[in-house]
C-alpha cells in the first residue's frame, strides 16, 4: 500500500521493525512512563501473533505512525476493562483468532508528521481489516 501523494507507505508489521516502532512509542511520548509503552519485545511478540492487525506507516526506512489491535470476543455484559486485563501479555497474549471484535490497542504518529492524514490511514486499514 503506497500513498501515492507522498513518499509514505503502509504497509504490516514484520519482526524487523519491532525495534523501530518501539522507538515511535518513546520519541511520540516523551513524558510517559517508557513502562506504559509498547517496547520492542511487545511488538516482535505481536509480530509473531496478529501483525495482520498491526498496520506501520513508513517514509523510508523511518517508522512515522502505527495502529495495532487484536481480535477478540468482548462482554459488554462486563464492559469495564484495563488494556493489559483484555490484551493480555504484550497487548496481544488474548488474540483470538475466531474473536468476533477487533480491539484497537495503540495508534501513534510521529509529531513530524502529523495532519498529513496518517492517523486517518491507520483507522481506514484497521476497518478495512473489519469488514474482511
Amino acid at each position: 500500500m503506497t500513498d501515492t501523494r507522498t513518499s509514505l507507505i503502509y504497509r504490516n508489521l514484520t519482526p524487523d521493525l519491532a525495534q523501530r516502532c518501539a522507538d515511535l512509542e518513546l520519541r511520540s511520548f516523551p513524558s510517559a512512563d517508557p513502562d506504559g509503552l509498547l517496547s520492542a519485545e511487545d511488538i516482535a511478540a505481536h509480530a509473531a501473533t496478529f501483525p495482520e492487525g498491526f498496520f506501520v506507516c513508513l517514509d523510508g526506512d523511518r517508522v512515522v505512525g502505527q495502529g495495532a489491535g487484536i481480535l477478540l470476543n468482548f462482554d459488554f455484559d462486563e464492559y469495564q476493562h484495563t488494556i493489559a486485563g483484555i490484551t493480555g501479555e504484550h497487548q496481544c497474549g488474548n488474540h483470538d483468532p475466531a474473536g468476533g471484535w477487533y480491539y484497537g490497542t495503540d495508534i501513534v504518529v510521529d509529531a513530524d508528521y502529523r495532519r498529513r492524514g496518517i492517523g486517518s490511514e491507520l483507522y481506514r486499514l484497521r476497518k478495512d481489516l473489519v469488514r474482511r
